[in-house]
């Protein structure tokens, strides 16, 4: 089972889901606390489930948000998510070698793999 109601736990991802609910990796919608596992995810959501992993392997996430500054979209990350994508962008796991960030729109695989080496 897992804490999210949208989430069937006969589905081959349930027990992942499960785990990472259990662990804090993820914590569902903020608005409807939905987990919606047929929705696309956006870099910023990927930035802060990387974050809360990497706190869980014993790693300071603390980031200091004024590095945004250098990316020309630094004012559409959304509040929630700007300690996590400092953190991401300090690390180099993402913003490397550009000024934008991208961070609502919809990850893509290759970005998600790009972000996981650099992880």
């Amino acid at each position: 089972e897992t804490p999210f109601g949208d989430v069937n736990g006969k589905m081959y991802y349930a027990e992942a889901v499960a785990w990472a609910a259990n662990t804090g990796i993820v914590k569902g919608d903020s608005n409807t606390g939905a987990f919606r596992p047929d929705d696309q995810i956006s870099r910023e959501e990927f930035a802060a489930m990387m974050a809360r992993y990497s706190e869980k392997l014993g790693n300071d996430v603390t980031a200091d948000a004024s590095v945004l500054d250098d990316y020309a979209d630094a004012s559409s990350v959304s509040a929630w998510a700007k300690d996590y994508v400092a953190w991401a962008v300090e690390e180099g796991i993402m913003g490397v070698d550009t000024t934008v960030l991208w961070p609502s729109e919809d990850i893509t695989r290759a970005a998600v793999a790009t972000m996981l080496v650099r992880l």
